[in-house]
This record gives C-alpha cells, structure tokens and sequence, in this order.
C-alpha cells in the first residue's frame, strides 16, 4: 500500500465524527485566502487537529493510510451567487460536500464540472483549480483538508492555466 493513499469513502468516514465534535464554529480566513474572480467565499475554520502517528485503517475496502503524522482540518464556506476562490491549491488531499446550491470546479486542463446539493469530490493533490457559484442562490459546502502537519495555509492561490486565457 502507498504512503498518503485515500479514498473518498475513506474520507467521508473520518468527516462525520470531525464535524460532530467541533466545539465551536468561529469566523476565520484560516483555510487561506485566494484571488477570487467574483467574491470570495465566507471561510470558518471549525477545526484542525493532528494525527500524531502514521496509522494504516481499513474496513469494508476503505482504506487510509499515513506513513507521517497528518493534521485534519475542517472548514464550512458560504459562496454568494457568481462567488469564487480564485485559481488556488492545497499542500494535500480534500473532501468537499456540497450542502446548498451548486458548485463549479475547473481543473488544471479547464475541465469543469457542476456538483449539486448532496453531491461530494475529491481533489487528490496540489494540482490547481477554480470553483464558482453558478447558481442564483448561496451555495455552502463542507471541506475537509488532509494536509501535511508543517502546512501553515490550507490553500495557496495560483495564477490561471493558459487554458483559462
């Protein structure tokens, strides 16, 4: 088994106890600001905490792994319609869980797909991307970033692939 392989149900197994627990919910830029195209999203950080030891976990084909202690954090952001983050990036594996609305992402190659309410994707690496609100009413979603522990931004905004020209 690879270091720092997972899976989305993997993912959305270690989701549903983190945002239980959170103790509180405060306002906070802490998942990284971006250049937006259109208004950026409201960000509240509801948690970060480490794992501090490499672990191997699996049940039911799910499996997640670490060879190095990893921090877990978990942020709620509100996009108004037309809202953005800018071309941006993350240091490790995220979660997203559309909650309300609807979100666009675009890929590094300018592939875009629509994820509606309910809807949940993964994005595996460092490699850049854009989401939007598209719709006419507020979107939310849920992310939960799986990020080496010396990563002080969650996100890290990058220019625009030229296929974005």
């Amino acid at each position: 088994m690879t270091a720092h392989r997972l899976t989305a149900l993997a993912a959305l197994a270690v989701l549903v106890p983190l945002v239980a627990t959170s103790a509180s919910s405060a306002a906070s830029n802490d998942a990284g600001s971006v250049t937006p195209a259109g208004a950026p999203p409201v960000v509240e950080l509801w948690s970060r905490g480490t794992v501090a030891k490499p672990f191997e976990a699996e049940a039911h084909d799910i499996e997640l792994e670490t060879d190095r202690p990893i921090d877990v954090a978990v942020a709620h952001l509100t996009f108004e319609p037309a809202g953005s983050t800018g071309w941006h990036s993350h240091p490790g594996p995220t979660v997203v869980t559309v909650t309300a609305g609807e979100l666009t992402v675009t890929d590094h190659r300018c592939n875009s797909h629509t994820y509606q309410a309910g809807e949940t994707f993964v994005e595996a690496g460092p490699r850049r991307h854009l989401a939007v609100n598209t719709g006419d009413t507020l979107t939310e979603s849920i992310v939960t970033f799986f990020v080496p522990t010396w990563a002080d931004a969650l996100t890290t905004p990058r220019p625009a692939p030229r296929c974005a020209d």
